[in-house]
């Protein structure tokens, strides 16, 4: 053995010393293994922990003398010289570890509790961040799957007062996504509801579930505005509007009561039906109203 490289000395302790970790932890770790007689016996491992450990450090440490004995450039001495230097090692940098582990978990948590965190600052329906992989994808000129929708407002009623001392100056604000928002005109003094008729356009991605459209009922006041009713569609819920293709009544939080529909926006052709099949008949008739 004495024309055995140090290094691969080095490597082989090495390895013998994480199997040794290996071994601390193969209880638990059996346990959490699909297999069924894996964990049972590491079950059974665990109910019998104490002699497990005493018998597995024996049977280590005998295993270590023989290595050692048989290395020419290794003793005992060394060995765990080097292992202490290493646990001292590890000490040193934990800190900087620790610290660099925690900034990225604290990151991860916000990143995956993101909707949750806006939801809780009253911030739901606000962008923080205009950009997404699918804009790299159409720079890249992959293509983009979104598709320009057109949220047609009928009317809206029964909402509450903004004030006690002003009827409501009522306008629909709409925000989806990455998109701006976007509102229709102020209606002076319409109070509980009014006959909006406006059309709002917007970009949506079918393929996106986490998208939501928010819609929300305000009154506009000297300074801002104040909300009066909202309303959350799930992606799920915009491509039912636009499968029904007509307008339907959904209810307002906490009161109150909207009336809309959502087609997508396609080219006109001269029969006055749009390239995807849909018609306008129906809005041109409320339009009449």
């Amino acid at each position: 053995m004495s024309s055995f490289p140090v290094e691969y000395q080095d490597w082989l302790l090495l390895i013998i010393t994480f199997g040794f970790f290996a071994i601390v932890i193969l209880p638990f770790y059996l346990t959490g293994l699909p297999t069924p007689a894996a964990r049972k016996l590491g079950q059974h491992l665990q109910a019998k922990l104490l002699a497990f450990y005493t018998l597995a450090f024996v049977a280590n440490f005998v295993f270590l003398l023989l290595v050692l004995a048989i290395l020419p450039d290794w003793n005992v001495g060394q060995y765990f010289e080097w292992v202490g230097i290493g646990l001292a090692e590890i000490g040193v940098h934990l800190n900087v570890f620790a610290s660099s582990g925690l900034i990225l978990f604290a990151f991860f948590l916000l990143f995956i509790m993101r909707e949750r965190i806006k939801i809780l600052l009253g911030i739901e329906n606000q962008v923080l961040v205009r950009f997404s992989m699918k804009d790299v994808y159409a720079c890249c000129g992959l293509g983009t799957s979104e598709r320009p929708i057109e949220v047609y407002v009928f009317k809206v009623e029964e909402l509450s007062a903004s004030s006690i001392m002003k009827t409501n100056d009522l306008f629909v604000e709409l925000s989806l996504a990455s998109n701006e928002r976007v509102r229709t005109r102020v209606h002076k003094s319409a109070g509980s509801g009014a006959v909006l008729k406006e059309c709002l356009q917007l970009n949506f991605d079918p393929t996106e579930e986490e998208d939501k459209l928010h819609i929300t009922c305000r009154s506009q006041d000297l300074l801002g505005s104040s909300e009066i009713g909202s309303l959350e569609l799930s992606s799920t819920d915009v491509k039912s509007i636009i499968e029904m293709d007509d307008v339907q009544q959904f209810k307002l939080f906490p009161q109150g009561k909207i009336w809309l529909s959502i087609v997508y926006v396609d080219e006109e052709e001269d029969d006055g039906v749009y390239r995807n099949g849909e018609t306008w008949k129906w809005r041109r008739l409320l339009n009449a109203c």
